[in-house]
């Protein structure tokens, strides 16, 4: 059954990502960036003009409080370009232990064409309505 109430729904959220996150839950994370759906066939940027994944706290540094259901990162940044990236990114990916733990679309799409500062991006959890 879907969690309708936002209370519960924020609560389930700090429960997993922050700093109060619960006891099985991971002290850090890495962010990785998907070209198409993780679930569907999506895959991985190539490791190609700098692109690396980064790793996190899973702490009140990387995310804010839970609020109405939607679990927001703050501004996180990228390793620097050192050229063109092969592929733009429209998904995220958490990685635990090396392994795609969670992932959600990225608002605005991932696009490097040259060498410079790495992009920055937000991330956004929820639960889906429809599940």
């Amino acid at each position: 059954m879907p969690f309708y109430d936002a209370a519960a729904q924020n609560a389930a959220l700090d429960a997993l990502w922050g700093g109060q996150h619960g006891p099985t839950m991971p002290d850090t994370f890495e962010v990785g960036l998907f070209t198409g759906d993780p679930s569907d066939a999506g895959v991985e940027l190539a490791p190609d003009g700098g692109y690396a994944r980064v790793a996190r706290p899973n702490d009140d540094t990387t995310w804010l409080p839970a609020d109405e259901g939607v679990k927001t990162s703050v501004l996180l940044s990228f390793p620097d370009a050192t050229g063109e990236w092969s592929d733009d990114a429209d998904y995220f990916g958490l990685f635990v232990g090396g392994a795609l733990f969670d992932f959600g679309r990225l608002t605005d799409p991932v696009s490097v064409a040259v060498e410079g500062p790495g992009p920055q991006v937000i991330l956004s959890r929820y639960f889906d309505p429809q599940v």
